[in-house]
């Protein structure tokens, strides 16, 4: 047998060339696939855990039985990395005990005020101490846990089972006293006629609605109160 090396027909060449760029590129591929798994280990353990502490974190977490109950369809964040959730629904009872549900499309929380969730299209119903029920669709809100308010931007529209409906630009809800007011101009109709003001107040757990400032009112015939 010869020393001299033996040469390949140049078609085996171009196979043999072929074959070892492939076997480089999955090499390569393995490599990244390895590296992926590897960083996974670590991620999604410690994206769970972070899932796990938004969901605490948020108002209804943990054990206290006062607290709101949340649930919500998914998780997600904005470009400031706050946290957040689509379809978010919170409900609570207010200090006599009467529910509340406050729901959002959006709910995103403030990363320096965990206490603070910025809402977007959302509804909070109440029940009033006579037993009315309340809506109000804001385009958003800031809800503030400590505080258990509710701070919506217009237009806010108001609604109740009774046949009472208003329109206002702003309105400031205390979940807990099932109270709600604003400061600036409000329009409502309802079984009394039409009215508009300044600004309202719903006081006493809903038992009086106040209306101040340039207040306007046409009383339909037979209306009621």
């Amino acid at each position: 047998m010869s020393d001299a090396a033996m040469t390949l027909p140049a078609s085996e060449n171009a196979k043999l060339d072929r074959l070892v760029r492939r076997t480089r590129t999955i090499k390569r591929l393995s490599q990244r696939y390895s590296r992926f798994v590897g960083l996974m280990k670590f991620v999604l353990p410690a994206t769970a855990l972070g899932l796990t502490g938004l969901v605490l974190a948020w108002p209804g977490g943990g054990s206290d039985p006062d607290a709101i109950r949340l649930s919500f369809a998914s998780l997600e964040s904005d470009e400031q990395g706050n946290p957040g959730m689509t379809n978010a629904r919170f409900v609570g009872s207010d200090r006599r005990d009467r529910p509340f549900l406050v729901t959002a499309d959006r709910a995103l929380q403030d990363n320096d005020n965990p206490g603070r969730v910025n809402l977007r299209t959302l509804q909070a119903d109440m029940t009033l101490s006579n037993g009315m029920w309340l809506t109000m669709i804001a385009e958003s809100g800031l809800y503030d846990r400590d505080k258990q308010t509710l701070d919506l931007v217009g237009p806010v529209n108001i609604f109740s089972d009774a046949g009472y409906e208003f329109h206002a630009q702003s309105s400031t809800v205390d979940l807990a006293a099932a109270t709600a007011s604003s400061d600036l101009p409000v329009k409502g109709q309802g079984p009394f006629g039409v009215l508009s003001a300044d600004g309202f107040r719903f006081l006493d757990q809903g038992r009086r609605l106040i209306f101040e400032g340039g207040v306007k009112l046409v009383v339909h015939p037979g209306g009621r109160q």
